[in-house]
């Protein structure tokens, strides 16, 4: 083509992936760039969207739906985004790795940003632009510049009202998540937003407050242990210290990592530095009676092992009368260390017999509080279980007669 004709080429391509495209055309200064970001879809779209996926018998889930529920299907559930529609609609998992790529294709500097407002729409939470600069430690305007391209190309939105972003749907927020799981890229997404959450929290803050909320969601010791395993959650609390060492709810939660998976005598340390800060909370005590019980049982016959048993049941037996028809959990990890107790202890079988009995009976009482508790379901049948077997040995046993 000569140079004084002008010509115009259009071409169509993912959001993630036009900026490496437009950065090599950009560079020759002989080509002007327009970008056109398609918007989500109008009502005109989802009903030829509809007619195609008939013809084609592509509607899956929505196959035998009526038109009414179709369409609000798209308009709803997938809010007009065409991809999230496409996954919903026909379960395809080519749709869903189409998700999952975008977060690859994107150019470095969006990635960070992208991964960690996409994990607190999955989380349930909007992310501000100041925590995503917190999270990255970005003292320049690059993390800022790649929210507003994110925003740009619709793979994030605002949040009207608040000047916070969020994934454009949750279903994509969820698959990028799964996607960030398996690369081994969550960890570091995690650690910045919690450092961003636990900069703007202070002693004398509202515990309701979003921010608040949002941090103990983000610290969970449960949800750290199932998404980054036990060291790198070691390492996350460990870079946490500094700034939320004030905090009852940190040290429980650190000191619960310790208790399910870790070391008992860092739980000991790191739940009595959440008895001191905030003894009023009762999962703060159950969780130190657990403590006691589990370090009853990792040295059974240690000499001081049957007082330490001992002070973490009658701890759980106070809670359990004061808070138990509010929290099935006490009544879960009385049963819990029970069972985990009795298959380790030295006991005759007719203390084992007595203590099942004695636990079952709080279990029973649990259930009637919590009937729709499953664990404490399962644990009464453990307990159960547990205590006819030791009853039939003991009634067995040489000189012992038969009932």
């Amino acid at each position: 083509v000569p140079a004084s004709q002008e010509f115009l080429f259009a071409f169509a391509t993912r959001s993630s992936k036009l900026d490496e495209i437009t950065s090599r055309l950009t560079a020759a200064d002989t080509l002007t760039v327009h970008e056109h970001v398609v918007p989500p879809l109008t009502d005109q779209d989802i009903e030829s969207l509809i007619a195609v996926l008939e013809k084609n018998n592509r509607l899956g889930i929505l196959t035998g739906a009526s038109m009414s529920d179709r369409r609000k299907a798209f308009r709803e559930q997938a809010g007009r985004q065409l991809l999230v529609a496409m996954i919903q609609a026909t379960s395809g998992e080519n749709f869903e790795k189409k998700a999952q790529d975008e977060y690859l294709e994107l150019e470095p500097s969006q990635r960070y940003p992208y991964g960690l407002i996409s994990v607190a729409t999955s989380l349930r939470y909007s992310l501000a632009k100041d925590e995503a600069l917190l999270a990255q430690g970005d003292s320049t305007n690059e993390t800022l510049i790649a929210i507003d391209r994110l925003s740009a190309r619709h793979l994030i939105v605002p949040v009207p009202s608040r000047n916070e972003f969020r994934c454009r749907h949750r279903v994509i927020a969820d698959l990028v998540f799964d996607k960030l799981l398996h690369l081994g890229d969550l960890g570091p997404v995690l650690e910045g937003l919690a450092w961003a959450l636990a900069s703007k929290v202070d002693a004398n803050g509202d515990r309701r407050s979003r921010t608040a909320q949002f941090l103990a969601r983000a610290i969970n010791h449960e949800f750290l242990l199932r998404t980054i395993g036990v060291e790198n959650a070691r390492d996350l609390y460990t870079k946490l210290e500094t700034m939320l060492s004030w905090d009852y709810h940190y040290w429980l939660q650190r000191g619960c990592l310790e208790v399910e998976k870790g070391d008992i005598r860092r739980a000991e340390n790191f739940l009595g530095a959440a008895r001191s800060l905030g003894s009023s909370d009762h999962r703060v005590e159950t969780a130190y009676a657990y403590m006691l019980m589990r370090k009853a049982w990792e040295s059974p016959h240690d000499l001081h092992a049957q007082e330490l048993l001992d002070s973490g049941v009658a701890a759980l037996e106070d809670i359990i009368e004061s808070y138990g028809k509010f929290s099935e959990y006490p009544f879960h990890v009385l049963g819990s260390q029970t069972l985990a107790w009795i298959h380790r202890s030295g006991w005759t079988r007719q203390q084992k017999f007595l203590f099942l009995e004695k636990v079952g009976k709080l279990v029973e009482l649990g259930l009637k509080h919590h009937p729709m508790a499953k664990n404490l379901l399962t644990l009464k049948d453990d307990l159960k279980r547990e205590s006819l077997l030791t009853a039939v040995n003991h009634t067995t046993s040489p000189g012992m007669p038969l009932k």
